[in-house]
């Protein structure tokens, strides 16, 4: 395996990078998606990741141009976004300008997931950040796939000659970037490489050893540094059940109890005492327990409040009272989302104005035949409850022709409205499945997160049900 030294050698090279924010200009053509609005996202933390928009722009013109600016000081992964489709650029302020083509991918998407598309790079000097992960990909692949007769993926990453080749790789990269003075780009190589040695070892235990003792023990975390994240996350995936069962106990005792300080102690992650990292892992580790109901959820609360509010590290505060928002937002009993949306009528509503009575929300697509024939059940109950219950229902197709065929051929006696684009929206209610259905209740607040379906199905009810029995009480 690499020498200490020579890891050494790819992370001090170039460590100073710009800290002057540096403003960046971005020319480019999304021909296929004339009209349409083209953002620019980073993430605000690599646990959650959740998108934070930086810079938003229209595609415009007989061409499908667009142009936008932005203000950056270090260098950092960014997203073009268009509806789903989805670009990679990094952003260095060591280059002022960047012109770009965004391409449309042919393939069929699954809903809502990203389709990532290729941004092709015009005039790109070959310092660039970009030029540089493009060409080290490039030589990482043929070390990866010397032949066709390699399939991609990781089958063959025990053979006896991978890490071999590996080793001889590692020692060519000082000579081949030897003119290069980028941090981001030697911690992307650095990182890119340690996630390799996770894999090619035999022994699980040694092969963590050794990474953690070279690439994270006496390391600052790279809070943003994509390649770093990827390590961290692969290296402590599924921490909480490596552990043994009688430390597992008392881990999940103190979560239980919302006691953040025992639980730091008893997350006896493997090598260190740091507590910049356990506190790190202890995050991770409270989300796949909320996720899998391992523990409390009140639990897990308690904690990650008390790491948001109290930590000693910044970026981990932030991470905290990211993670609290994702697991919580959409719990029973939180506030719902607002959003406003315009009717087929052309009125402009939002959920706020419905305040004082029942909201049910499905969001559905005319391409959605399980969508469609809960519409026609969805008729029926509007017609009992339509006085106690407002109705909203959004659709979310891309082909924007299909939406209207279906709504000028049906009549809806409720709201009903496109999503206009608005991904945001699908995301703060966590669109991923059709149809989605939430219940909201007189004061704003969830009551049903996801919400019973008009059309019962095995042993769930349906929300017929949920509404006779509400005014049924109202009666009384």
């Amino acid at each position: 395996m690499i020498k200490k030294s020579i890891i050494a050698l790819l992370f001090v090279v170039g460590l100073l990078g710009s800290l002057k924010a540096e403003t960046i200009k971005i020319y480019g053509y999304a021909t296929s998606f004339k009209s349409r609005t083209i953002s620019l996202e980073v993430y605000d933390d690599y646990f959650t990741f959740i998108y934070k928009k930086i810079a938003e722009s229209t595609v415009s013109g007989a061409d499908g141009s667009f142009m936008m600016e932005v203000n950056i000081e270090t260098t950092v992964e960014a997203f073009l976004k268009i509806g789903q489709h989805t670009g990679i650029i990094y952003l260095s302020p060591n280059t002022k300008e960047y012109h770009v083509i965004f391409s449309e991918e042919n393939s069929k998407a699954q809903f809502l997931k990203p389709i990532y598309v290729d941004v092709t790079f015009l005039d790109l000097p070959e310092t660039d950040i970009n030029e540089l992960i493009l060409h080290f990909n490039e030589k990482l692949d043929e070390v990866l796939y010397p032949s066709k007769d390699y399939e991609r993926d990781f089958s063959h990453i025990l053979d006896s000659t991978f890490n071999k080749r590996v080793d001889s790789f590692r020692l060519e990269l000082p000579q081949m970037y030897k003119h290069i003075n980028n941090a981001y780009f030697y911690n992307y190589m650095r990182y890119s490489l340690a996630s390799l040695e996770l894999l090619s070892n035999t022994s699980v235990f040694k092969s963590k050893l050794m990474v953690f003792n070279q690439h994270l023990e006496l390391e600052p975390v790279l809070y943003y540094h994509d390649m770093y994240m990827r390590l961290f996350h692969q290296f402590f995936d599924g921490e909480l059940k490596s552990l043994s069962r009688e430390k597992r106990s008392n881990l999940m005792y103190f979560i239980n109890e919302g006691n953040y300080t025992k639980a730091l102690e008893a997350i006896e992650i493997l090598y260190t005492k740091r507590i910049d990292l356990r506190e790190l892992v202890l995050i991770k580790s409270l989300t796949e327990a909320y996720v899998n109901n391992e523990c409390e959820k009140t639990g897990i609360v308690s904690i990650l409040n008390a790491i948001a509010e109290t930590s000693r590290f910044e970026h981990n505060k932030t991470i905290a009272k990211n993670t609290l928002h994702t697991l919580t937002r959409l719990d029973v009993g939180q506030k719902a989302p607002s959003f406003r949306f315009q009717t087929e009528q052309g009125e402009i509503k939002s959920i706020s104005d419905f305040k004082g009575k029942y909201v049910y929300i499905n969001f559905v697509a005319a391409w959605c035949s399980e969508c469609l024939t809960e519409l026609q059940a969805i008729k029926g109950i509007q017609e009992r409850y339509g006085d106690m219950v407002e109705f909203v229902t959004i659709f979310v197709d891309e082909d924007l022709h299909r939406f209207k065929r279906y709504i000028t051929s049906n009549t809806f006696k409720w709201h009903v409205a496109h999503f206009n684009y608005n991904y945001e929206l699908l995301s703060l209610y966590n669109v991923k499945t059709l149809p989605t259905y939430y219940l909201i209740d007189e004061d704003g607040n969830l009551l049903q997160s996801p919400a019973l379906k008009p059309i019962p199905k095995g042993n769930s009810a349906s929300v017929d049900f949920t509404f006779f029995n509400i005014k049924k009480s109202i009666k009384k």
